[in-house]
Formats: structure tokens, C-alpha cells, sequence
């Protein structure tokens, strides 16, 4: 999905779905599988979402995504200072 914005829409819609689908059926204990996903892009949306559900694991998959210093890793620290803040929106409104 390098720089293909319509397919990184996409896939952000996909997301946001199937985690307000897990949300609504009172799932999201099923994302802490997902933190060891081999794509930093999923272990972030799963932590950020794990945050209301388990905070520390939450906490502790984006802490480490932001030692990797990768793009993700940058994303994954304005997450933390968003949700530091208390200002973290997940769902589209």
C-alpha cells in the first residue's frame, strides 16, 4: 500500500469495521493475538483498541513499536501522546 492513498483508505475502513463488528459483539479480548503480528501496521491498530480493554498490554505493544523508530513506530507515538492527552479518536464519527 505504498503510497496508494485509495488503498490505504480502504484497508483503514476494513479496519475500523471489522473492530467496531468486534467491539459491538463484546470481542476485542480477541485483539492480544494480534500484538505479535508480523505487520507493525496491525499490532498498532490492535494495541490502540486494546487500550479500553487491557491498557497495559495496549501500552506495552505500542512502547515497543516505538522503539523500533520505524514509520509505524512514529505513528504508534502520536497514538501514545493522544491517548496520554485523552484525546485519542478510534471510530470515525
Amino acid at each position: 500500500m505504498n503510497g496508494n492513498n485509495k488503498a490505504a483508505n480502504k484497508a483503514h475502513d476494513k479496519i475500523n469495521n471489522l473492530l467496531s463488528a468486534l467491539s459491538d459483539a463484546d470481542k476485542l479480548s480477541q485483539l492480544p493475538k494480534l500484538c505479535d503480528h508480523e505487520c507493525e501496521a496491525v499490532q498498532l491498530w490492535a494495541a490502540s483498541y486494546l487500550l479500553d480493554v487491557d491498557e497495559k498490554l495496549g501500552l506495552s505493544t505500542i512502547e515497543r513499536i516505538i522503539e523500533n523508530e520505524s514509520l509505524i513506530g512514529l505513528v504508534a507515538e502520536v497514538v501514545l501522546d493522544q491517548w496520554k492527552s485523552n484525546t485519542l479518536k478510534l471510530h470515525s464519527e
